[in-house]
């Protein structure tokens, strides 16, 4: 879970052009991702990163290979989009 949110730190990095903007943004998705899975059932768990590897179902079912798969692909395609944002970026020096 943490590298599925370093994705989306690194691609909010490469997106916005401020400094200090992608800090509190990302902070920002990361806790309304927890009050979001804290709030709501199981009917939007997969838009919640928090929910798809929960202790209790971790317990009884094991790991479910729906939720890991998801959570690659949007790593992978996090990722590749920060990459092809940060080849193009002209950076100052």
């Amino acid at each position: 879970m943490q590298i599925f949110f370093m994705s989306i730190g690194l691609l909010i990095s490469v997106i916005l052009p401020k400094v200090k903007s992608p800090l509190s943004l990302s902070l920002g998705i990361t806790i309304g991702l927890y009050v979001l899975g804290a709030l709501t059932d199981d009917k939007i768990r997969f838009l919640i990163p928090f929910k798809y590897f929960n202790g209790k179902d971790l317990l009884l079912d094991g790991l479910n290979i729906k939720y890991i798969l998801l959570s690659i692909i949007i790593i992978i395609s996090f990722l590749l989009i920060a990459y092809n944002k940060y080849k193009k970026r002209d950076l100052y020096v």
